[in-house]
C-alpha cells in the first residue's frame, strides 16, 4: 500500500523577475521573467514548490494563463495523495489538455513532497548525482 500525504492547501504566486539585460527573439524583447510558483502543503506538514516559466511565443501559455489554469487544478487536487503523482498528473490531463508549463509547476511541486518524505533531496530522488 502506498503511503498517504494528503494535500491540504495549493497557493499560487504570480513572480516578475527583473532580467539583467533584455531577453531578445525575432519576436521582440522582454525586460522580465513571468513566473509562477505552486506551493503544496500536506496535512501532514510537508510543503513542496515548483515553478513555471511561461512564454507565449514558445509554450502558448502567459503567466496569466497559469494562474487561472492553475487555480483548476488546486481546486481539484486538494485532498488527493501528493505521492502519487501519476494519477495527479492524470487529473490534470482530465482538466485540460496541453497547458504544459502550469503541469510542470505542480508535477515539480509533488516531486519535492515526494523527496521529503523519502528522506532525500530533490536531485538525489530523481537519480541525480552530486560529485563536485
Amino acid at each position: 500500500m502506498m503511503k498517504q500525504l494528503t494535500i491540504d492547501t495549493i497557493e499560487l504566486y504570480k513572480l516578475s523577475i527583473p532580467l539583467k539585460q533584455p531577453f531578445i527573439t525575432s519576436l521582440g524583447a522582454d525586460e522580465a521573467a513571468n513566473n509562477l510558483i505552486v506551493k503544496i502543503t500536506t496535512r501532514e506538514g510537508i510543503i513542496g514548490f515548483g515553478e513555471c516559466s511561461p512564454y507565449m511565443p514558445i509554450n502558448g501559455e502567459s503567466q496569466e494563463t497559469c494562474y487561472i489554469v492553475g487555480q483548476y487544478f488546486a481546486k481539484a487536487l486538494l485532498g488527493k495523495n501528493a505521492l502519487d503523482i501519476a494519477s495527479c498528473i492524470q487529473l490534470m490531463d482530465k482538466i485540460i489538455y496541453k497547458n504544459t508549463a502550469v503541469k510542470s509547476a505542480f508535477d515539480i511541486a509533488l516531486y519535492d513532497i515526494a523527496a521529503q518524505a523519502a528522506g532525500q533531496p530533490l536531485f538525489a530522488f530523481l537519480g541525480g548525482k552530486n560529485d563536485k
